[in-house]
């Protein structure tokens, strides 16, 4: 087991781990932008996986040609990018908080059709009116009378106090291999450095590896224990260490290090085991012949149908009975069964959930440690000085006293309150330390912050990096044929996606950006143009003034940057296909054909925005004001959109990240 301790300038190999390469990655934990290709985690992007061999000596020279402000800015570009693709990953839909009527009230009781005809039945007049409703209302009273009885004291508490002031439920994400990889790099993340390293040090100090060092926390373990400060010492230690980030906000040149190392071990822990439980290419065949049938079976019910109707039915009554018995297997080829295949379904989502919940707990006691959200770690703050003090003052006999007070209290009395509930609200209780962020919350309020400071959404690469990064690319080419652990068809994959142009450098994402400002330059030039042609445009002061440059500001934000700012992307709406163009307010698609926006949405008007389908869609909700004063809520479908997930970022940031819930 290795020590996290030591000079920072030598590298140490890693600890062991389950089935994996040796060596480590010197890339960024997560290197690929915030892109059309790095959204949805699909197979096309995890074959674009690196391979995790690499010399470590390339990382030792690049760190140690670094100085101590490059590679805090390096630091914090690679820690924007692994909270961006958190975001990517994570959070697919966002729609605004709605508080809907609750009831207060227990529900009324339930009465039987029989019971009702009953009440009802009559000839209409006054006195049978009078007569139902004090009918229904003594047996409303009775029934609530029974209810209150036959409910306890917890059930009653529960219904009535505890479910109308949950909050609303979280959904489970789907399970999907990038998911896990990611879940899995968070919680190695969260345990490798805390509890590896904390047992480490026990192990060593208590088989004295250190003797000096062993005596000196021996001899302060039992002075402490001889005045009966052990315990006020643990909290004073923790409380150190939470006042050392607020006094000393950012991490030393070691710590550095060491958290990029710790990325990379995760980032290589969690890419294993992603490739150990991939389906591999066969996925994809199997996926395009389960859709093939299925399309080709609806055409079979047609031609059964039309058969039936002119008479047919013996000729098609063989085939009936056979694609009936196979009907059932055409629509689980692919990681489905029809005895298991929803068991094993649902197990997988619980065993995700669970895991995406113990990462989110470490990150959010990570979060309060160095100060994410300095409210809600000022609080956490001055309850442990508080704990502190009274671990100080008060006898040994009341802390036991109190603890087992809390403890029994929350045994016989939370517990029950928290079991009377469904299993469908148990699940919207709120988590621990809900009011700190996670990773993937502090990625939209970082989004949020980048966008209103007029930064890009990702942070650009200095050309000492793009060359680091190149020198990399050919030294991850060269270890390609040593990776004998990973599978054939993964190999030649990545050896597809890490193909080499004929200048030596590795082939870049798509620059949706660029393209998206060049089409819309050209479209304005082009509508200026035809606008010219057809006579619109009289004089050429007209021309220039009133069309191109009055609309070139929403559709060329480089020309114009100084009139407001503009982000274009190129889309295909349900109807036709244009461009998008976002401003700091509004948001508009232009289709190709046509010289006028289609659509212009103010932002404040949106009320949710959903990724779909695998084509990189994105679905906006948002509503109209009608001429009569109503709100209409419409909903634009864009079945494709270029840079989908910065688009998503922005339209989510742009308005205020905070106040939209994650669906």
């Amino acid at each position: 087991m290795m020590s996290l301790q030591g000079p920072s300038d030598t590298l140490r190999s890693p600890p062991p781990l389950p089935p994996r390469p040796g060596g480590l990655r010197p890339s960024s934990p997560l290197p690929r932008p915030t892109s059309a290709q790095s959204s949805d985690f699909r197979d096309d992007e995890r074959s674009s996986r690196l391979s995790p061999t690499i010399e470590n000596d390339t990382v030792s020279d690049d760190e140690a040609g670094m100085s101590e402000q490059q590679l805090r800015q390096l630091y914090d570009d690679e820690e924007i990018e692994r909270f961006l693709n958190l975001f990517s990953a994570y959070v697919t839909e966002v729609r605004l908080p709605e508080t809907p009527e609750t009831d207060l009230n227990p529900p009324g009781p339930l009465y039987s059709a029989a019971s009702l005809s009953q009440l009802v039945l009559g000839d209409g007049s006054g006195e049978d009116t009078n007569s139902v409703n004090k009918s229904l209302e003594s047996l409303h009273s009775e029934s609530e009378t029974i209810q209150l009885l036959k409910r306890s004291l917890a059930e009653e508490i529960a219904f009535r106090y505890v479910m109308p002031n949950l909050p609303s439920p979280r959904p489970r994400p789907p399970f999907t291999i990038g998911r896990l990889r990611l879940t899995t790099q968070r919680l190695y993340l969260a345990a490798e450095p805390v509890y590896l390293h904390f047992f480490d040090r026990m192990a060593k100090l208590a088989t004295w590896k250190d003797r000096n060092k062993s005596l000196m926390y021996c001899t302060l373990f039992w002075t402490l224990w001889w005045y009966n400060l052990l315990l006020p010492a643990l909290v004073m230690r923790i409380f150190c260490s939470l006042a050392r980030r607020k006094l000393f906000p950012y991490p030393t040149l070691n710590e550095l290090r060491e958290h990029r190392q710790e990325i990379i071990r995760a980032n290589e822990f969690g890419e294993q085991v992603s490739a150990r439980l991939d389906t591999t290419s066969t996925f994809g065949m199997k996926e395009m012949w389960r859709l093939f049938k299925l399309f080709n079976k609806s055409k079979k019910n047609k031609v059964k149908a039309f058969a039936k109707d002119t008479g047919r039915d013996q000729a098609t009554e063989g085939l009936e009975t056979d694609e009936d018995d196979g009907a059932l297997h055409e629509d689980t080829t692919v990681l489905e069964n029809a005895s298991d295949g929803k068991e094993a379904t649902d197990l997988k989502r619980v065993a995700l959930h669970s895991m995406n919940e113990v990462a989110d707990l470490h990150e959010r006691v990570r979060n309060i440690f160095i100060w994410r959200r300095p409210a809600s770690s000022r609080i956490y703050a001055m309850a442990i000085f508080f704990i502190f003090v009274a671990t100080l003052v008060l006898p040994a006999q009341y802390l036991s006293k109190l603890t087992y007070f809390v403890l029994g209290s929350f045994y016989w009395h939370i517990i029950p309150i928290i079991a009377a509930l469904p299993a469908e609200d148990r699940a919207r209780l709120p988590p621990a330390f809900s009011d700190v962020p996670t990773d993937a919350d502090y990625a939209m309020e970082l989004i949020s912050q980048r966008v209103a400071a007029g930064l890009d959404i990702t942070p650009l690469k200095s050309n000492k990096n793009k060359n680091k990064s190149s020198k990399q690319q050919h030294s991850r080419s060269r270890t390609l044929d040593l990776d004998s652990d990973v599978d054939s068809i993964r190999s030649i994959r990545t050896n597809h996606k890490q193909s080499k142009s004929e200048d030596g450098k590795a082939k870049a994402p798509i620059d949706w950006k660029k393209w998206g400002d060049r089409l819309a330059v050209g479209k304005a030039l082009a509508d200026g143009g035809k606008r010219l042609m057809i006579g619109k445009h009289n004089s050429e002061s007209d021309f220039s003034t009133d069309s191109l440059a009055s609309r070139a500001h929403i559709f060329s934000p480089g020309q114009f940057e100084t009139i407001t700012e503009t982000h274009t992307y190129p889309a295909q709406h349900s109807s036709a296909p244009g461009l998008i163009t976002v401003t700091n307010t509004t948001l508009f698609f232009t289709p190709i054909i046509s010289q006028d926006p289609k659509l212009i949405v103010p932002l404040s008007s949106i009320k949710g925005v959903k990724k779909t389908g695998m084509l990189k869609g994105l679905n906006i909700s948002w509503n109209e004001t009608s001429t009569d004063g109503t709100k209409v809520q419409n909903e634009e479908k864009f079945l494709w959109v270029g840079d989908r997930d910065e688009l998503f970022a922005r339209l989510v940031s742009t308005e205020g990240g905070k106040r939209w819930l994650n669906v």
